[in-house]
């Protein structure tokens, strides 16, 4: 193969990727290359094909979504581990932990990725159940999911969700007793 068709191969994968939820769609757009090279198939057909899909990546269901993130390897291992005494009871949301910036002691916010749907929505129920309902606001659209509120206690626990990114935030700000 020839320079520039590689040099076309991984553009077209590069726009994959900016178009696509935590670069995961391009990821199979890759390997799907890779197994249409070696079947004796057009490498660039497929990666074209897979740039217009990912595009109109709002067609997938989020069952479909959910599966294409299992179905991958990806890396789940946290950069950092869950803050389990900054509130004690706030339980730890399924996913990647990609940061948390504690901006003193008092506020947390902890960013997580490879996120699902389903596991978002069972942990907003945790929350609720924990006694997080105390002037409570949830929102959900078709794009984003949106929680907040305060136990018995004080503490403030805040989640947000984008679907289609698959990514997740969790603020957290201690009483002050």
């Amino acid at each position: 193969m020839t320079k520039s068709k590689w040099l076309l191969i991984l553009v077209t994968l590069f726009i994959a990727c900016s178009f696509s939820a935590c670069g995961q769609k391009s990821e199979a757009a890759g390997s799907q290359s890779d197994a249409n090279q070696s079947s004796g198939t057009n490498a660039e057909s497929s990666a074209a094909n897979d740039s217009a899909t990912t595009s109109a990546g709002s067609s997938a269901t989020d069952a479909e979504e959910s599966e294409a993130v299992s179905s991958q390897l990806v890396d789940m291992t946290d950069v950092m581990p869950w803050p389990a005494n900054f509130i004690p009871g706030v339980p730890e949301l399924a996913g990647k932990i990609s940061n948390i910036i504690y901006e003193n002691e008092t506020y947390a916010t902890v960013y997580l990725q490879n996120v699902t749907k389903a596991d978002f929505t069972a942990y907003v129920s945790v929350l609720k159940a924990a006694g997080y309902t105390t002037d409570a606001s949830e929102t959900v659209d078709a794009d984003s999911i949106y929680y907040n509120g305060t136990n018995a206690k004080g503490d403030y626990v805040e989640v947000s969700y984008v679907i289609s990114e698959q990514k997740a935030d969790i603020y957290m700000i201690k009483s002050d007793e």
